[in-house]
């Protein structure tokens, strides 16, 4: 009640609460311990460090690809797809000269060499549940021109497949076949 009304009474008081604390500290008396932290600071740093190692080694190992040995490598003439794959014909007939042409389905890209006429063809694997097939095209020559992509796939036992693709730029895009 009194450090309420007059607190001034009592500030002769603080120095000596400070005094007993440092002491209290200097002296390693049980004032101000913990009792369940324990053990060497080094040594729980090492351990951490070591679970911390070992779960980046757990997790580069789950999300690495798969590696192929040598006699399971598949042939590169012959197209590697899923059970359920269709493999089909593309042709691609591009309005102009390009670097790099390229259509990717199921089971990789055909990346197909340069040609001076603007018509490509190829095989490629196409997933019978999500059929997608995606198309790359850089042009030869930069600049805002409209140009086109027109791609036919002939899938056996399906109808003709067309789309054209058009784009004033380079064409990077996809399509959903109704295979």
């Amino acid at each position: 009640d009194s450090l309420r009304t007059s607190p001034e009474k009592h500030l002769h008081r603080i120095p000596y609460t400070l005094d007993f604390l440092t002491t209290a500290l200097a002296s390693g008396n049980s004032l101000l311990h913990i009792s369940y932290v324990r053990g060497s600071p080094l040594l729980r740093t090492f351990l951490i460090l070591v679970v911390i190692v070992t779960s980046g080694f757990i997790f580069v190992r789950l999300t690495a690809a798969p590696k192929l040995e040598a006699g399971n490598a598949p042939d590169e003439g012959a197209i590697s797809a899923p059970v359920n794959a269709i493999v089909a014909k593309v042709f691609l007939t591009l309005s102009g000269e390009a670097v790099k042409v390229a259509v990717e389905g199921v089971a990789g890209a055909i990346v197909f060499k340069e040609t001076s006429s603007g018509k490509y063809s190829g095989e490629v694997a196409i997933d019978g549940e999500a059929a997608l097939l995606f198309v790359l095209v850089s042009w030869k020559t930069e600049g805002d021109a409209h140009r086109f992509a027109k791609l036919v796939v002939e899938a056996p036992g399906k109808e003709t497949f067309t789309h054209v693709f058009d784009a004033p730029g380079d064409i990077d895009d996809f399509i959903e076949l109704p295979f």
